[in-house]
């Protein structure tokens, strides 16, 4: 089975719970439980995970642990349609003929929320170039967002890497319509926002949470003083 990556802190059980639920007989899945993000104050810098290197950390990890592998590799905060569930494997093995496989978005081209990676030198070699780039510019008193830098270094030096994206059937954006058909959904909304109670309602008025998980989670709380 595929290695199948996602990070989370305890804030966000919500969606480690959701994903092994339904991607257990798919992948091989493996949850990077983590500290507290030393995520940013989007209302000064537009973004919450500018200046953050955790993401990128983790992925250069991952990839140094299943080399010449395929992984995915997610953030934690997507939506599995569990009637779709037994498509998924089939569906991410298409793309193994990539270095790389993004999700499409008009705002930046390629998000990294969702990525299929081929665990090889030149992959590996690029991610480390992303860290170093982000590190160099916080050291010299700059902001950055990882995301920008990926885009930028596929356009530019990495451009021979090669890199594709994912169909329709991984949605993105904000809340999904009613009755669309998809694999993932990957919700977009206002980083200035309460962003864990945005997307949870984004679910459940797409009717995808019945009201008790709603409510169950939109109330979870974690007890960080234990």
């Amino acid at each position: 089975m595929t290695p199948f990556y996602y990070f989370f802190t305890s804030d966000y059980e919500f969606w480690n719970v959701h994903l092994q639920h339904t991607l257990f007989n798919q992948f091989d899945v493996r949850p990077l439980k983590i500290d507290d993000l030393p995520l940013s104050d989007a209302n000064l810098t537009g973004h919450h995970f500018v200046n953050c290197t955790t993401k990128i950390e983790l992925i250069i990890d991952c990839i140094e642990k299943n080399r010449e592998k395929h992984i995915v590799f997610t953030d934690c905060t997507i939506f599995v349609d569990l009637k779709n569930a037994p498509h998924l494997s089939d569906y991410i093995s298409q793309y193994f003929d990539n270095d790389m496989t993004f999700i499409y978005y008009k705002q930046d081209k390629r998000n990294i929320a969702i990525i299929l990676l081929d665990c090889n030198e030149n992959v590996l070699a690029f991610w480390k170039d992303v860290l170093r780039r982000m590190k160099k510019t916080i050291s010299q008193g700059h902001n950055v967002w990882d995301q920008g830098v990926v885009n930028e270094m596929l356009d530019g030096e990495y451009s021979s890497l090669k890199c594709g994206y994912f169909d329709d059937k991984i949605w993105i954006g904000g809340q999904i319509p009613k009755g669309t058909p998809f694999y993932f959904y990957k919700a977009t909304c206002d980083p200035k926002c309460d962003r864990q109670v945005a997307r949870l309602t984004y679910l459940y008025n797409s009717e995808l949470l019945s009201e008790s998980c709603y409510n169950f989670w939109v109330n979870y709380r974690v007890d960080h003083s234990l």
